[in-house]
């Protein structure tokens, strides 16, 4: 089984728009409303593709049917620990003739030290049930910035397997804990680096310093350029696939649900990365923020090309 781990739920509202001009007046052609969460996400393609999992998440009181009658009907098990407040609201535009997102993300409500207890005990309660934890996304005021970083060096006491994907203080925090797995995308390595990353090469280089650093995994999702895997003995990459993109948030979930029944089946480095981007891809031929099917990933897997660079 495995254990993911969402903080910050909230409502995906995606506008589509042909042609988006800064500043004017937009027409929206449909717009769709997504449960949504990045651990949340994670479960559901998970389930999707068949593998267990568990989800932990605070649920906010003004909305306290939302997100366990949703898992509820994926057949998805959770803990919902209950907190003052109201699920956070995210507006997403995404232009279908450049496929460019924007996104305008809400922070969420505050929580009490003591709800960043529960959360902390709910998780590591789950943790010898679990295959791996994954510690995604986001979390409210309130929640400390070393809040993942104190939970993987836990998972890691107990012989688990940590996934991290984060950003900014939450991820920089986080990898000191040196968890099994990352994946972050090219902007959240950017940031992390300092620096700009333009080519293959540069990527490749900056996730090797982390696995220097005594990182088991990194895996870096670069969009249309495909994405790399490596450890510390090999590169592999994907490269990326001539796709109508119809929705973007859910990609980089879904890949690190592949990646997950990879490590659940026991595979390699090459069909680890495999399973990863074909998840990836059979999610976004979909529309808003939904995750790939088990139908899209078998449809996907024979399709996607991989190298060895290392």
């Amino acid at each position: 089984m495995f254990t993911t781990v969402t903080l910050n739920p909230c409502l995906d509202r995606t506008a589509f728009i042909s042609g988006f001009q800064f500043g004017e007046f937009n027409a929206v052609t449909k717009s769709n409303v997504d449960i949504s969460g990045k651990g949340i996400n994670v479960s559901v393609a998970l389930a999707q593709l068949g593998v267990p999992t568990h989800s932990v998440y605070f649920n906010y009181l003004n909305d306290k049917d939302t997100v366990p009658n949703f898992l509820a009907e994926k057949g998805i098990e959770g803990t919902g620990l209950d907190v003052p407040g109201s699920i956070r609201v995210n507006f997403k535009l995404f232009d279908s003739i450049s496929h460019i997102m924007t996104e305008c993300n809400e922070k969420g409500c505050p929580v009490t030290e003591e709800d960043v207890k529960r959360a902390y005990d709910a998780i590591v309660d789950q943790i010898d049930k679990s295959t791996a934890v994954i510690l995604t996304g986001s979390v409210p005021p309130g929640v400390p910035t070393d809040f993942y970083y104190q939970l993987i060096l836990e998972i890691k006491k107990r012989g688990k397997i940590a996934i991290l994907d984060a950003d900014k203080d939450l991820f920089r925090e986080g990898i000191k804990a040196c968890p099994d797995f990352i994946k972050p995308n090219r902007s959240e390595l950017q940031r992390l680096c300092g620096r700009e990353l333009n080519t293959l090469g540069e990527i490749v280089g900056a996730a090797k310093e982390l696995i220097a650093q005594g990182i088991g995994h990194v895996c870096v999702s670069m969009g249309p350029d495909g994405a790399v895997l490596c450890d510390k003995d090999h590169v592999v990459y994907a490269k990326g696939a001539s796709l109508e993109v119809k929705g973007l948030q859910g990609a980089g979930d879904s890949l690190v649900a592949g990646m997950c029944m990879a490590i659940a089946e026991g595979l390699g480095l090459e069909d680890m990365l495999r399973y990863a981007v074909a998840a990836a891809n059979g999610s976004i031929i979909r529309e808003g923020t939904l995750m790939c099917t088990r139908e899209n990933f078998d449809f996907m897997l024979p399709r996607v090309d991989i190298s060895v660079m290392e």
